[in-house]
């Protein structure tokens, strides 16, 4: 195959020959070899030095001048194969530009002298006696040689196989895989055009005519080089070459230049903007190169390797820009694997990253029969968008081959991976990203909070305008605690049976006052401190200002016997809340014995071990505990036990109706019971009427909070506040003395809504 490759070269080589000059060959058959060697190795020398002889042969060169051709053949390839393979060696990745000017060099330095060496052997033009007219014809042949050798060498290697063995300056950055594809069918169809015209000029006798008409053949050669498949752009930069040569000088109708001067000029004009076409084709493509280096990185995902955010936009946008699928349903599924993050932290982040590399690929596989495409969105979150319909069960079928049925190496440790699924179906066809996106984080959430560990949604536009101005609110009240806009309110704490003497209690309220002056509840920003994890942040920001405000108000201080403070579960069970609250109780001269820590019983406990260390720890500095809304929550005796509270606030909601509910009279009653029994003090909470009042203290309850006894009010009022109560009952016991009557004072002290200590010892001891 290669010998009649050789053989093909060296006939077209002699009929593009120039005739009474040295510039024969056009170096094409020492070009075949030079790829050969490039590509197949030295195993093409025979088959090649066969090859030409049998063209030489053909052509009607004696045997006795096959030396120079023959020894052209050998030397000038195998220098620039070698130079080039030796330049290529280099682990770096040269741009193509520098690949480019690499054939360049090979080829001008090395293969370049085959031509003038071959044609010393068949030119009957004798040598100019001028040395000037030696050097042109010397430059003219070697420049000649150089730029058709690198047509001929970089054109042939654009059609070998696997990219012209890696040799090709601009493989593989463009298209025309493809044998005849449309641009080089319409490219050769024009060369042959503008070829015919020119003969048809030369026929009819203007060969000067002819000339614009074969200049412009290098028009199309530019338009190849700058638009074309690299395969085009090689193929036409050589039949325009070819044609060029054999319309300037070997056309039957006459030659179009006149003098061998004209010769040496053509020939350089043509050489060199062969030269220019190359450089300007390497710069093209070293730009496409870096545009699609840039485009690949901006579309992937560094981790996996596959399609990022950015590239499921451009999927999104080109299915609703396809007429015949912007109504066809879609379904999106988001596979979320939970800890990677924590993953990340303990064994680095190469090996998380190996593994989402390999979820990826199974996730994909899982997906393959039905995804449009499959992106890697962040850690650990994939995103397929689907044909519909796509059942949960097939969902579910496909990614427990991925999750349930396989075990990951992280580390060397193999572990189970576990997932949760957001499915989102689109009916109206395929949504705008952030839509699709808003979805799946709803789903996501309700899948975190199912058994199933996965939820299925409906596009939803009221729902999604609902979820981003819940999450629009979260950002306001964490707006509002960055301008520090965090209000400290007071609610008095009073025992059962008052007098004119007890110090304060009361329990710190938090309030948040927005730009307007207004003052928001904690259930309007609780739930979204809570959404976005910042309530165990929150939980020591109240108590850091509240001891803060206690340190610098000493009047206050002195006044005050106990300050109930609400944490949530997670705070308690922080492994580091116990450090935290003592070294703030240090920092600002806090007693121990003057702070109470109200745990919500609503909230589960997670970790009972750190809160059980925590409230030891806390314990011994003084610090009470009381177990806020209990009656409600998760709590159970032996949770109780454990906790071993000094206090149990009984929840609203059962001191609201425990006149007209039996079940919610019998809950109060026991819970009472349990106070005493475990030793701790019993708090009603809501107490809003002096009725109410009068039944708890009936039943045993020690300590009132509600309306009834005060209103929640800011913190720089509560101790006039306490003050102004105190007088008011001490005035009223005197007048009741006056009169003489024992009993009324006892009501009025009773009924009285004053912050006073309990009469009763042992319950004094308990909360005081």
């Amino acid at each position: 195959m290669f010998a009649i490759a050789t053989w093909l070269a060296t006939i077209i080589s002699q009929a593009l020959a120039i005739p009474g000059s040295l510039l024969t060959g056009l170096i094409l058959a020492p070009s075949v070899m030079t790829v050969g060697l490039l590509t197949r190795g030295p195993t093409v020398l025979i088959p090649g030095l066969i090859g030409q002889c049998l063209g030489l042969w053909q052509a009607g060169i004696p045997p006795d001048q096959w030396w120079a051709p023959t020894i052209a053949l050998v030397i000038g390839p195998a220098l620039a194969a070698a130079a080039l393979r030796g330049m290529r060696k280099s682990a770096a990745e040269h741009s193509h530009l520098v690949q480019t000017l690499q054939l360049y060099l090979s080829i001008g330095v090395l293969l370049a002298p085959a031509l003038p060496l071959s044609n010393l052997a068949f030119s009957s033009m004798p040598w100019p006696a001028s040395p000037v007219g030696q050097g042109w014809q010397l430059a003219a042949q070697w420049m000649a040689g150089a730029m058709t050798g690198v047509i001929f060498v970089r054109g042939i290697l654009a059609w070998m196989p696997e990219n012209g063995g890696g040799f090709c300056p601009v493989a593989g950055l463009r298209g025309g895989v493809s044998v005849f594809d449309r641009q080089l069918m319409a490219a050769l169809f024009t060369l042959g055009g503008l070829t015919a015209v020119s003969l048809l000029l030369q026929w009819a006798g203007y060969p000067l005519a002819a000339r614009p008409v074969i200049l412009s053949i290098f028009g199309v050669a530019i338009w190849a080089s700058l638009f074309a498949a690299r395969r085009v752009a090689g193929s036409v930069l050589m039949a325009a070459m070819a044609s060029i040569l054999y319309l300037f000088y070997r056309a039957p109708t006459g030659s179009a230049v006149s003098t061998p001067e004209e010769v040496l000029l053509l020939t350089l004009q043509l050489t060199m903007g062969a030269a220019m076409l190359h450089l300007l084709n390497a710069l093209i493509e070293e730009r496409s190169a870096q545009q699609r280096t840039l485009r690949r990185q901006a579309f992937t995902n560094e981790a996996s390797g596959l399609p990022n955010m950015r590239a499921l936009d451009e999927q999104l946008s080109e299915l609703r820009a396809d007429r015949s699928t912007v109504r066809q349903a879609v379904t999106f599924a988001e596979v979320m694997v939970t800890g990677l993050h924590g993953w990340t932290n303990r064994v680095g982040y190469g090996s998380v990253t190996a593994v989402e590399r390999e979820v990826g690929e199974r996730v994909t596989g899982a997906f393959a029969a039905s995804a449009i495409k499959v992106a890697h969105i962040g850690t650990g979150r994939y995103i397929a968008i689907l044909r519909a319909p796509v059942s949960d069960a097939r969902i579910d079928s496909a990614l427990a081959e991925v999750f349930v049925d396989r075990r990951y190496r992280l580390a060397g440790n193999l572990v189970q991976l576990r997932h949760a699924v957001a499915i989102v179906d689109c009916p109206e066809g395929p949504p705008v990203l952030e839509s699709a996106l808003t979805s799946l984080a709803i789903a996501q959430e309700k899948a975190g909070l199912s058994n199933e560990r996965s939820c299925r949604l409906t596009l939803d536009g009221a729902q999604i305008a609902a979820y981003r101005a819940e999450l629009a609110w979260i950002e306001k009240v964490k707006d509002l605690l960055s301008q520090d806009r965090l209000r400290l309110y007071a609610q008095p704490i009073a025992p059962a049976v008052v007098n004119a003497q007890s110090p304060l209690h009361f329990e710190i309220l938090s309030r948040l006052q927005d730009e307007d002056g207004q003052t928001l509840t904690p259930d309007r920003f609780l739930p979204a401190l809570v959404r976005a994890g910042l309530h165990t942040e929150f939980d020591r920001h109240v108590l850091s200002r509240t001891l803060s405000y206690l340190s610098a108000h000493r009047e206050l201080y002195d006044a005050t016997r106990l300050v109930a403070i609400n944490v949530t579960g997670p705070t308690i069970c922080d492994p580091g809340f116990a450090a935290y609250l003592c070294g703030a109780l240090d920092q600002f001269g806090i007693d121990g014995d003057r702070l109470a820590i109200e745990i919500t019983e609503s909230e589960s406990i997670a970790d009972l071990e750190h809160a059980l260390s925590n409230i030891r720890a806390l314990a011994a500095r003084g610090v009470r505990i009381a177990v806020d809304d209990f009656g409600t929550g998760q709590a159970t005796f032996e949770y109780i036990r454990q906790l071993r509270p000094d206090i149990l606030k009984i929840d609203g909601s059962f001191v609201r109706s425990y006149a007209s509910n039996p079940l919610d009279r019998e809950i109060v009653q026991s819970i009472v019971r349990l106070a005493a029994a475990t030793g701790a003090s019993s708090v009603a909470e809501f107490v809003e009427t002096d009725a109410v009042a009068d039944q708890m203290r009936e039943i045993g309850v020690q300590f009132l909070q509600g309306w009834a006894i005060a209103k929640p009010m800011p913190i720089e009022e509560i101790k006039a506040f306490c003050e102004r109560r105190r007088r008011e009952l001490a005035c009223s016991s005197a007048a009741a003395s006056q009169r003489g009557s024992l009993a009324e004072p006892a009501t009025d002290a009773r009924r009285a809504p004053a912050l006073v200590e309990p009469i009763d010892a042992s319950a004094q001891s308990t909360l005081a």
